[in-house]
């Protein structure tokens, strides 16, 4: 989960198709993909269910939430968003031995790690309703997507050939890395909110991704991603884009964190909203990204114009 998960850049260079398919069909889970290799359809359809739930969770707070499906897969170290409508996750998050189940980490860990994902799908979603220009990258990402998991149940050159120029459609644009470096922060910061709002707990994604054997940099940039009033010892340059709006993070745990059910929908409603506003400004404005504080600064402002407002966007 650590990696950049980018609105453009979908990674299919290397491609397992998936013998096997649960159809959950259960809220916003369509479907889970698996390799009967790597773990049994029992388990597979059972984490796909567990799955499903924890997303309609998610998705209840939303009018409009986007429908996923889920790929139980081997070769990812990470779970992942794929742009389009898959979700990756890892199938050692859930380890077997021949007599039981072995969780990779804590259930909540790993609650909190898809919900992080699906938290990208949620903002893609948004902005690709209200951004002409991003409705165009996010339908080849559908349809990036859509092929693939043809491919996964029958896998054909003429899929993999209309993969490839789609791909090609996708990541051709001179505007990606633009796109890139306006989204992505914004992404990530939307998607650790829908994740500890979910889990009701402001350390969830620091909790999820911490492990015992990080170096100090290592837990300093982890704790960017804490809602917490915790000290971040690290200068600018060092702070990547998953933790670049860590004071909103620590402004929105302290100011903006959510009192009961009700008041969780309408904060990340209004969350959703402002992101998608100001990820849509930041791509017009070449600047952005070039000062910390005054980036982190303006955000907490624009929250706490619309808190004074009375949350009209």
């Amino acid at each position: 989960m650590t990696k950049t998960i980018a609105l453009l850049t979908i990674l299919i260079s290397t491609m397992t198709f998936a013998e096997e398919i649960c159809p959950i069909n259960e809220g916003v889970v369509r479907n889970v993909f698996y390799n009967k290799d790597d773990i049994s359809k029992e388990v597979a359809c059972a984490k796909g269910s567990a799955i499903a739930k924890l997303l309609q969770a998610a998705a209840d707070s939303f009018q409009d939430a986007p429908e996923v499906s889920v790929h139980l897969i081997n070769e990812f170290d990470n779970a992942s968003y794929d742009n389009g409508s898959l979700i990756k996750v890892p199938v050692r998050f859930y380890s077997l031995t021949q007599n039981n189940l072995i969780e990779y980490k804590e259930q909540k860990d790993l609650d909190a790690i898809i919900l992080h994902e699906y938290g990208h799908a949620i903002l893609a979603n948004e902005l690709a309703k209200t951004w002409e220009n991003f409705n165009f990258y996010n339908r080849l990402g559908h349809k990036i997507s859509d092929l693939k998991q043809q491919a996964f149940v029958k896998d054909s050159k003429y899929l993999q050939e209309q993969i490839k120029r789609a791909e090609k459609d996708l990541m051709g644009p001179r505007a990606m890395r633009t796109f890139t470096k306006a989204i992505t922060p914004f992404q990530e910061l939307f998607a650790d909110v829908l994740s500890t709002f979910i889990m009701n707990d402001k350390s969830a994604i620091t909790h999820a991704i911490e492990t015992s054997d990080d170096n100090e940099m290592i837990t300093q940039i982890y704790r960017t991603r804490d809602f917490n009033q915790v000290e971040v010892d690290l200068i600018g340059p060092m702070i990547n884009s998953h933790g670049h709006f860590y004071k909103v993070r620590q402004y929105i745990g302290n100011s903006f964190w959510p009192k009961n059910l009700m008041d969780r929908k309408e904060k990340l409603n209004i969350l959703l909203r402002l992101f998608s506003l100001e990820t849509q400004n930041a791509f017009y404005y070449t600047y952005f990204m070039e000062d910390l504080d005054v980036d982190n600064s303006e955000l907490i402002e624009r929250i706490q114009e619309l808190v004074s407002q009375g949350d009209h966007i």
